[in-house]
């Protein structure tokens, strides 16, 4: 049993040898040296094989601070989202998926909710009194309060079924992007920190655009109003006598 042992560990050695141009005998003897003495048992080892590919370990969604406060959903297909037990989440993108209902009255925390591209219908943000960001196009929603959201300054809310919206309650709203909805009016003498928006492809008359820029502040800003009733008709020097440019045929409704 254990000539045999050593046999194979001598044509290995001459095997390596060969190779590497070693010296046989001094390999050899090495080897001897190390064989398994035969006054000790014998131990059985299990045969060498290649390490079967292991798939990857699922892992919770909680797994640090960063999990608890930045939630990341966006395009998973889901139907249904449950995020109740993060207080703490600042962060929540879960867009382009299947949802028809969201629930974030449990995220006092929320700075940046991303819903674009679902099936909401309504969306209930007066429990998030922190929120910053919010982008909620491409859904279905027919009414949109924010006015429990006084640090917002970006809202998108794009391609919905908005008719009115109400910006009182936003001082800090730099930046808004409304196309295609169905708002005829909109005022934003409280928003005096905006500086940019977007408003194409809406039921504006030329009236309505009139009213609307002159609740402009008086700062450099851009303003787009393409695809508007009232577009080519509207008095743009009101706009442009406060600084601001104003578009009438971009066509790109911003990031929709």
């Amino acid at each position: 049993m254990f000539k045999n042992l050593k046999n194979k560990f001598k044509q290995a050695a001459e095997q390596k040898l060969k190779e590497a141009g070693a010296s046989l005998g001094d390999k050899v003897k090495q080897n001897e040296e190390q064989t398994i003495n035969p006054s000790e048992p014998k131990v059985e080892q299990a045969p060498v094989v290649a390490a079967a590919a292991q798939p990857p370990v699922a892992q919770p969604v909680v797994n640090s601070e960063f999990a608890q406060t930045k939630l990341n959903f966006y395009e998973q297909d889901l139907t249904e989202l449950d995020v109740s037990a993060y207080a703490a989440l600042k962060r929540l993108d879960c867009g382009l998926n299947e949802l028809s209902v969201l629930d974030v009255s449990h995220n006092p925390a929320l700075e940046a909710l991303d819903c674009r591209g679902n099936q909401l219908e309504a969306l209930d943000l007066s429990k998030n009194p922190a929120l910053i960001g919010l982008n909620c196009e491409r859904n279905q929603i027919t009414a949109l309060d924010t006015s429990q959201n006084p640090a917002l300054k970006e809202l998108h809310c794009a391609q919905n079924k908005l008719s009115t919206l109400d910006l009182r309650q936003n001082p800090a709203l730099k930046s808004l992007v409304c196309t295609g909805n169905q708002l005829t009016a909109l005022d934003l003498s409280a928003n005096t920190k905006v500086s940019e928006l977007f408003i194409q492809a809406n039921e504006f008359t030329a009236e309505a655009l009139n009213a609307l820029f002159a609740t402009l502040p008086t700062h450099a800003g851009d303003i787009f109003i393409s695809d508007n009733p009232g577009t080519d008709d509207c008095d743009i020097s009101i706009a442009t006598s406060k600084k601001w440019t104003v578009d009438t045929e971009y066509g790109d409704y911003g990031d929709v």
